[in-house]
């Protein structure tokens, strides 16, 4: 992990996702949202080992709220926050003012439960809404501009979103999907840090489908199954287990600022810290990993074709 000319600071490169705080979440997920004081001791824990930045949104269940009470227990400062304009929601409207009316009270909704006192960051759920409407990336630079914002950026889906985002400019917050099976990110992480970019990396452990037994997959990732076991030899091979695999080749990917990384118990967020200590992979074994986990299909590294998202 790489630090950019971003002007956002990090304790560590961890950013808290809060979905499985809020909502049952990912593939692998067996225990459910936690109960809402787990939650906040949770919340509590990642804050005082020196996570100070906690991914939102309005449809992560109680994620917001949930964030709004932990708030008020914090000291000053508190951990920064970046919410976003859920995906679809300003699918067919046209006229600059009927957007930026819908997207100024999605986002002051968001305020109301966040009860944060620094601007939260904010984002479009979805790239391709912005990519559709380009008169978005104005609204969303309005809200930074009017001191509502923090930065603001777009989370993306595909290649072509992130040449999108390299074409605005204003924009400095991205969020894009990278791992094991999805390395597309790559290619494009010198021009984003040129930019001063702040990159984000998500489904670092692909929603938990790295976890799954491989012969036992539920019938809408199947096709899986080759890949998987593909990385469970290659674990063994290394002798490194697949979390440490997943989280250690995100980690030191030159280029990345942070990556997000969900939990529903303190046992996973534990564990996610400890990783934070463990040295580098050696040149040799991410070489292995570029060369063994290749050709992955769409179907089976974008969740969104899993039809898991509801």
């Amino acid at each position: 992990m790489t630090a950019s000319a971003s002007s956002i600071v990090k304790k560590t490169p961890i950013i808290l996702g809060t979905v499985q705080l809020g909502r049952n979440y990912g593939i692998a997920n067996r225990t459910g949202a936690p109960s809402q004081a787990t939650a906040l001791n949770i919340l509590t824990a990642a804050a005082d080992a020196g996570i100070d930045i906690f991914d939102t949104a309005p449809n992560y269940g109680e994620s917001e709220k949930t964030l709004g009470r932990f708030l008020e227990s914090q000291p000053s400062p508190e951990p920064w926050l970046v919410t976003k304009i859920i995906s679809g929601a300003t699918r067919g409207i046209k006229a600059a003012g009927e957007l930026y009316t819908l997207i100024k009270k999605s986002f002051l909704n968001s305020l109301k439960d966040l009860r944060c006192a620094r601007p939260p960051g904010l984002i479009m759920q979805n790239a391709a809404d912005a990519v559709e409407n380009p008169r978005i990336v104005d609204c969303l630079l309005e809200l930074k501009h009017e001191g509502l914002a923090g930065e603001v950026g777009l989370s993306i889906y595909q290649e072509s979103d992130i040449e999108f985002f390299l074409s605005q400019k204003g924009l400095r917050l991205i969020q894009a999907p990278f791992n094991l099976f999805d390395k597309r990110l790559i290619g494009y992480l010198d021009d984003l840090n040129k930019q001063s970019s702040t990159v984000w990396a998500r489904s670092v452990f692909l929603q938990g489908l790295f976890f799954l037994d491989p012969k036992q997959l539920p019938e809408a990732v199947k096709p899986a199954t080759p890949f998987l076991e593909d990385l469970r030899q290659l674990s063994k091979e290394m002798d490194i287990s697949i979390e440490r695999l997943a989280f250690l080749y995100a980690r030191d990917t030159h280029g990345l600022d942070g990556l997000v990384i969900g939990v529903e118990t303190m046992a996973q967020l534990q564990k996610n810290l400890e990783m934070l200590a463990l040295p580098p992979l050696m040149n040799s074994q991410r070489k292995t990993i570029e060369d063994v986990l290749t050709e992955v299909p769409e179907k089976v590294y974008n969740p969104i074709l899993w039809k898991t998202w509801s």
